[in-house]
């Protein structure tokens, strides 16, 4: 199994692990709601719905995140080589190892540090269509392309 093929299927499983996580947080934020019952303090009563419905909104856009974030790994076709940086090249620098697919930030794959980053990050748009080879500055920094799969 290649690299990128490894390191799309841990974080698949991470992001589904997530996704299932606020799934539960969701029932149980739908069941305390249906739970709140109106009291003689109806102050209190409606920050209670209001606190609710806002942790429920958070929740669920984790959740449509995280459901993005796996249909566009799921999406990404694996070359083994490429003559330039597009979206889905693993990119290996004298900084770092990148791989532009979605924005999920730092993996250790076994002793290895990778950097997942979305084709819409600012380092992201600063690689495209670069060659293994060549450098590029980005913040003050040059980087120097190792190695592209």
């Amino acid at each position: 199994m290649g690299m990128k093929s490894r390191l799309q299927k841990e974080v698949i499983a991470q992001l589904e692990r997530a996704r299932e996580d606020a799934e539960l947080e969701i029932k149980k934020l739908r069941q305390a709601a249906a739970e709140e019952t109106k009291s003689a303090m109806g102050d209190k009563y409606e920050t209670a719905r209001e606190m609710i419905q806002s942790e429920l909104d958070k929740q669920e856009m984790v959740m449509q995140n995280t459901k993005r974030n796996i249909s566009s790994l799921e999406s990404l076709v694996h070359k083994s080589s490429v003559p330039e940086i597009e979206v889905g090249s693993l990119v290996i620098t004298d900084k770092g190892r990148f791989w532009i697919s979605v924005s999920f930030g730092k993996l250790m794959l076994g002793e290895e540090e990778y950097f997942l980053i979305s084709p819409a990050s600012p380092l992201a748009q600063a690689m495209l269509g670069r060659k293994e080879g060549e450098e590029f500055e980005f913040r003050n920094s040059r980087y120097q392309i190792e190695k592209l799969s």
